[in-house]
């Protein structure tokens, strides 16, 4: 990277040599017992043959994670590895899973409400104290209490150390 100056002007010069183009030799899973390989298979869309990418890959990764948020399983870890050829061209992509455990909801913390009765709020909620995690439901809660307009901000933090979900209003 070369840079020159003049007068009230900074150029930037950057030199990209571009790597060779890698294609998908296999896409492979680890560790998936509680959803079937043909099930996740279905959310990659990175195939054998393929040009790499690593954004692809990302996207899949995504999508399997949100099939694990499905079965209350948010902790789950999904851990891509790859094994290089340099004579061939291709990358091997095998993919860990971690599925963690199963989550429930422990306790659901009302802060900073003062416009209306807590009892509103959990009104609105998809989501009960003892449910099974569901990211969907979260969300929903969110935008329910959101969309009753009472509040300037709505905002949700989780604490997993002791399994809470605090909601808090202003």
């Amino acid at each position: 990277m070369k840079t020159f100056t003049r007068k009230s002007e900074l150029v930037i010069r950057i030199n990209i040599k571009e790597g060779d183009q890698f294609r998908v030799g296999s896409v492979t899973m680890k560790g998936n017992e509680l959803i079937p390989e043909a099930e996740l298979s279905k959310e990659i869309k990175l195939a054998k043959g393929d040009v790499f990418s690593r954004e692809m890959l990302r996207q899949d990764v995504g999508r399997i994670m949100d099939r694990y948020d499905s079965i209350a399983r948010p902790f789950a870890n999904v851990i891509p590895q790859f094994n290089i050829d340099q004579d061939k061209k291709t990358v091997a992509v095998q993919i860990e899973i971690q599925e963690g455990g199963e989550v429930r909801i422990g306790r659901i913390d009302i802060t900073g409400n003062s416009k209306t009765r807590d009892k509103v709020i959990r009104r609105e909620m998809r989501l009960e104290e003892g449910d099974l995690y569901s990211k969907k439901a979260l969300k929903r809660s969110y935008e329910r209490i959101n969309n009753l307009n009472f509040f300037e901000t709505v905002d949700s933090s989780r604490n997993a150390g002791s399994r809470s979900r605090s909601w808090t209003s202003m």
